[in-house]
């Protein structure tokens, strides 16, 4: 089933087409098998960017999202917590404070920092031992190829950026 598309503008497949491809519609969730992000969300490209594939789902279903301006401006929030979902009935539009308000009403303020986030590639025996080595005159870039890790991610952990916890 092809859904009417909002977006032009492409050479060769339309933007609707690639959309549902990247869609296995089932009994419930509609989820998303194509690109994620850091944060476990499906990401679709258009227009020249990556744009949040339930996001796209919500334009082509209900129209443009309002804007607003706050700081985060209008979201997309997921009635069924699953972040790869882009079935249009599981979506709703609200702001930072109403997505807030549904997570802690759902009782998900589950704390992920450091190795409870499953996406981590280090522990925090690990941290603590890359500041030692940064202490220890070891640059970012060779403590990085250590722990597997980019050198810019080790900046941001010797700077209190990132694992800012310990």
């Amino acid at each position: 089933m092809t859904e009417p598309t909002r977006f032009s503008g492409y050479v060769g497949m339309k933007p609707d087409d690639r959309f549902w491809a990247k869609v296995n519609k089932t009994k419930n969730c509609w989820e998303w098998i194509g690109q994620l992000n850091d944060r476990g969300y499906g990401v679709f490209w258009l227009d020249g960017k990556d744009r949040g594939a339930h996001r796209i789902s919500w334009v082509m279903h209900n129209g443009e999202i309002p804007s607003n301006n706050t700081y985060h401006g209008t979201m997309v929030c997921h009635s069924c917590d699953n972040r790869k979902c882009v079935n249009p009935a599981h979506l709703f539009l609200g702001d930072a404070q109403s997505n807030m308000d549904d997570m802690m009403a759902k009782d998900r303020n589950y704390d992920t920092s450091g190795s409870r986030n499953g996406n981590s590639k280090l522990t925090e025996k690990d941290v603590v031992q890359i500041k030692s080595l940064h202490k220890s005159g070891i640059s970012y870039v060779e403590i990085g190829r250590l722990f597997s890790v980019a050198g810019g991610h080790i900046s941001q952990i010797v700077r209190g950026k990132k694992w800012s916890h310990l």
